[in-house]
């Protein structure tokens, strides 16, 4: 039980800091903007070395939440990867997991509070719609291609990325929203997973 604490608190953490420095990027961008206003007032050398920090403080800034998110990447593909063997004999049955040894209703716990604050990190991010489809429709895409857990998790995660990075490129080129065009594309690929076996 310890262990999730820890864990927890260190998710919670870094979410802090990423919306911490997420509004740190936004006042800057706003005093940007505010002393260009003020150019004309002041000589353009020094608004010139302002811009110019601004700018580098921003990019720290971005790169700080890029490691966070590289960090709490590891930190899941580790909590994962260390309790994936309990997970999916918990999930198979009471009586299964009882008799290897493993407490079913602690993992199963474990499992439901990691995939809430999962849900719960998604929500802040992508929204709803997004994260309801990409952690059930590219699942459901892999179930057709495989016959164990770990390639149907492997699969899934191709088939996610694959939607997103599509749905992203068709958003740009079709100038349609990025939502709904990663969603239809997830959902094609199921489409097309369906008729793998029809044919």
């Amino acid at each position: 039980m310890a262990i999730v604490f820890v864990v927890v608190m260190f998710i919670m953490f870094m979410l802090v800091m990423f919306f911490f420095i997420r509004m740190i990027i936004v006042i800057l961008m706003i005093f940007v903007v505010t002393v260009m206003f003020v150019v004309i007032m002041v000589r353009v050398a020094v608004i010139m070395f302002i811009v110019a920090f601004v700018c580098v403080v921003v990019m720290i800034c971005i790169m700080v939440m890029v490691f966070m998110i590289i960090v709490m990447l590891v930190v899941m593909t580790g909590i994962i990867l260390w309790w994936w063997s309990n997970w999916i004999t918990a999930t198979l049955g009471d009586d299964l997991a009882a008799s290897v040894g493993v407490n079913a209703k602690r993992e199963s716990f474990y499992l439901a509070a990691l995939s809430a604050i999962l849900v719960g990190l998604a929500l802040k991010i992508v929204g709803a719609l997004l994260i309801t489809a990409l952690l059930i429709i590219p699942a459901a895409t892999a179930r057709r291609f495989t016959s164990t857990p770990e390639m149907m998790a492997i699969l899934s995660v191709g088939f996610g990325s694959a939607a997103s990075a599509i749905g992203l490129w068709a958003a740009y080129i079709f100038d349609w929203p990025a939502g709904p065009s990663m969603v239809a594309t997830a959902a094609v690929l199921f489409g097309i997973s369906q008729l793998r076996n029809a044919v």
